[in-house]
């Protein structure tokens, strides 16, 4: 799905609702493993209620959002439309570009494998979350089509910056899976255990990704701390420590 078609489709929608809002938030991250590295990102969204009164579990909702990230050396841009039959339960679709100018990552080797170039994803997906007094608990699965381009025609594995991981040259398929189980302090502050698994299909790389999490929620600023292990066949396994803030500046209406 490409960023104009979601423009579009929020065009076509806003209109005929006045209930509905804008939502953006902006914030940075870091993390230690495999190197030190951070990245600042932004979210733009439109929160269009469907049916029922806002913070009813059947309620429904349908979000468009645009997502930007930005390290010092790449870009990546994300375009989505998320639909929320019910509260509780979000299928959505996007598409998303990757951008590298570099060619100096300490965890590959340039020379052996492709770190300049683009990548173009387009991805479905669903996610549900459950929650109980205090417990609570979230998954989502999403497959995604990459595609890479080759501007030096060698055929070289691609790098994926994210996931650290080197793919085939040629088209991949990818699958990414995130759990997270945790329960709610004060009412606002939450402590748990995420998981985020990612495979592809023909390359056959893998990245795993597991840390004890703990969101302090201050005002409109959220700030995530963990730590726990990151492993990818390039990177092999270590002990990795995150950390993220998140300033937001209009909420969103839906609840995860």
């Amino acid at each position: 799905m490409k960023l104009s078609f979601c423009l579009l489709i929020a065009l076509f929608i806003f209109p005929y609702k006045a209930l509905g809002g804008i939502d953006f938030k902006y914030g940075g991250s870091l993390r230690s493993f495999p190197g030190v590295g951070g990245a600042i990102e932004a979210n733009l969204g439109y929160s269009q209620p469907l049916w029922g009164s806002q913070g009813h579990p059947f309620s429904g909702l349908i979000r468009p959002s645009i997502n930007a990230t930005h390290t010092l050396v790449v870009n990546d841009y994300d375009a989505a439309l998320t639909f929320y039959p019910v509260s509780f339960l979000g299928l959505y679709a996007g598409h998303k570009e990757l951008y590298s100018r570099y060619d100096s990552f300490s965890a590959h080797d340039c020379e052996s494998t492709r770190c300049e170039g683009n990548m173009k994803k387009d991805y479905l997906g669903v996610k549900i979350a459950f929650a109980f007094k205090s417990f609570l608990a979230t998954h989502s699965y999403t497959e995604f089509r990459n595609r890479y381009n080759d501007p030096s025609g060698e055929g070289l594995p691609v790098v994926e910056y994210e996931w650290v991981s080197e793919v085939n040259a040629r088209d991949e398929n990818s699958i990414r899976k995130n759990y997270f189980t945790g329960l709610k302090l004060n009412n606002k502050d939450i402590v748990g255990f995420a998981f985020d698994f990612r495979e592809f299909e023909y390359s056959k790389e893998y990245y795993k990704f597991s840390a004890l999490i703990y969101q302090l929620k201050m005002s409109n600023v959220n700030v995530v701390m963990g730590v726990g292990s990151q492993e990818s066949r390039v990177s092999g396994a270590g002990t990795v420590f995150i950390l993220r803030l998140t300033h937001v500046l209009k909420p969103s209406l839906n609840l995860f």
